[in-house]
């Protein structure tokens, strides 16, 4: 419930104020594709794979056109 989900946040942001990452993003799109794919892979692995990804598609809206047009080996 939300008053149970609030005081989660409050103890999390509690005992870390300031929360970082490794991994590597200039959006909230980038870090959101980033944290999908680290939970299958290293986080130095993701940056390498997502830093082309990024110079292809940098926005949502072109990575969903870039997919449809077959470009889904650009993560590879």
């Amino acid at each position: 419930n939300e008053s149970n989900r609030r005081l989660f946040f409050a103890q999390l942001k509690k005992d870390n104020p300031s929360p970082t990452t490794e991994l590597e993003y200039s959006s909230n799109f980038e870090l959101l594709i980033a944290v999908i794919l680290s939970a299958q892979a290293t986080d130095t692995s993701v940056n390498k794979a997502t830093f082309k990804l990024y110079e292809v598609a940098e926005q949502h809206n072109k990575f969903i056109t870039k997919e449809r047009k077959g470009s889904r080996n650009t993560l590879i």
